[in-house]
């Protein structure tokens, strides 16, 4: 059983008996009750288990991160590291006196830039 939430976006997938809203309408909980009824639209819907007032389902966020699991700080220095690495005069590992060296500043410079471009952005 989902348990749905105030603002939860919600799409319609059996109308309730009292309501208007039509099947596959997407739109936001505006009022959630203590006995398990929630309001979309100008429909009440039973979300308890044998509720016969129609059924919502969950919908998720529009706006998912490409890469689900990481911060913003490293998406962006993982974007920022594989630009450095792009270029073949960086990612050139013989330009520094030994590997060890090399991946500390690829990897310092990556996570250098990401927090230059996080404050950026919070200006």
């Amino acid at each position: 059983m989902e348990d749905f939430k105030l603002n939860d976006e919600v799409r319609v997938i059996e109308k309730a008996i009292d309501g208007n809203v039509p099947v596959g309408t997407v739109d936001v909980i505006t009022y959630v009750s203590n006995n398990g009824m929630v309001k979309v639209g100008d429909s009440f819907f039973n979300c308890f288990l044998g509720g016969n007032g129609g059924k919502l389902e969950l919908v998720k966020p529009k706006h998912q991160h490409q890469h689900e699991g990481l911060t913003k700080r490293e998406a962006f220095a993982m974007a920022a590291m594989q630009g450095i690495l792009s270029n073949s005069n960086m990612g050139d590992s013989d330009l520094w006196e030994t590997p060890q060296e090399w991946v500390k500043q690829m990897t310092e410079t990556g996570v250098e830039m990401a927090d230059a471009l996080l404050k950026q952005l919070a200006k």
